[in-house]
């Protein structure tokens, strides 16, 4: 019995991504898509635009409105081409869908431009101080950004709507994004072995720092990964809740792809594999939690796999000695 429903639900899921590309695909507007984040992608890691020029505002007055164009660039153009190609959709006209858009928007923006710790940091003389507040603080800002918002976006737009942008578990089935996880587990362990990825993961480095605040080196990964994992909870409540189920009673199947593009922008700081891999994991999270209407299952996939990333990275940095 359990063997069949666990093939239940893998079949339904393969029916949401089958029926969304019945309803959503049309060659023309997939392929402008495609080929504007291929050029978005490579000039961005042609110049390090993100990195090396974007990141400049960051905390600056004009961070916010930069951060703002850079997502809204994506997100917008997306949304334009495929009005172009679907002449019958009316949600631009309708102030529901800008006020959420909008809002949406400039609150990833402020999550990428503003650093409420700064005052903190001014306070602490340790660099290894300095930079545990910051790995810690990076990752809970989002809930002090996303969650007053999106209570009022979702009282005032999607009152009689069960569950706040996908937050419920009606409709969540965790075996089958366990046997996702484990199918993805052979490319993270092949990706981890490449110095690119260990120069950015694990993400937080506490060999690199003396023991701070009385805590251990483990004390201080452990929190970070509670944190780092908090982070991915709102990531996967901004782009799958808010971009996609917030939106598709306006939108309908044509939310996905607009969000896709702004999540794969989000990882333009990240390694190339990273980013052109968001691209794949928007896209299918974000349909299944269309369809679904819970994002529990790619809360749990996305913890999952970013754990499993960090914990790959640790055993690669270990193996050379850069732990000890």
């Amino acid at each position: 019995m359990k063997t069949n429903k666990l093939t239940a639900d893998i079949r339904e899921i393969a029916y949401f991504l089958k029926r969304h590309l019945r309803e959503d695909f049309q060659i023309y507007s997939y392929a402008l898509i495609g080929i504007f984040l291929g050029i978005c992608i490579s000039v961005n890691y042609l110049l390090d635009f993100e990195d090396s020029i974007l990141d400049r505002y960051k905390s600056s007055s004009q961070g916010i409105f930069f951060y703002f164009l850079f997502y809204a660039f994506p997100y917008y153009t997306a949304v334009f081409i495929l009005q172009y190609f679907n002449k019958s959709e009316t949600y631009l006209h309708k102030t529901e869908y800008w006020t959420k858009s909008l809002v949406c928007l400039l609150l990833l923006a402020m999550s990428s431009a503003i650093y409420p710790h700064e005052s903190l940091l001014a306070s602490l003389s340790s660099y290894d101080e300095r930079y545990f507040i910051t790995k810690i603080f990076s990752n809970i800002k989002k809930p002090l950004l996303f969650i007053p918002p999106f209570l009022l976006l979702s009282f005032y737009y999607d009152r009689t709507t069960q569950g706040i942008f996908g937050l419920k578990r009606n409709g969540f089935k965790y075996k089958p994004y366990l046997i996702l996880l484990i199918l993805v587990l052979p490319f993270i362990l092949l990706v981890s072995t490449q110095s690119e990825f260990l120069a950015t993961y694990p993400q937080f480095k506490a060999w690199k720092i003396t023991q701070v605040f009385g805590l251990k080196h483990w004390q201080m990964t452990f929190l970070y990964e509670l944190v780092y994992s908090l982070d991915f909870i709102l990531v996967e409540w901004f782009f799958r809740g808010a971009l996609v189920i917030g939106l598709s009673r306006l939108m309908g199947h044509q939310a996905v792809l607009p969000m896709v593009c702004a999540y794969t922008f989000l990882h333009f700081g990240k390694p190339l594999e990273e980013a052109l891999s968001s691209i794949i994991g928007g896209y299918f999270l974000g349909v299944i939690a269309l369809y679904s209407r819970t994002i529990l299952g790619g809360c749990l996939l996305h913890i999952g796999v970013a754990l499993t990333m960090d914990l790959s990275a640790l055993f690669q940095h270990s193996m050379q000695g850069a732990t000890h």
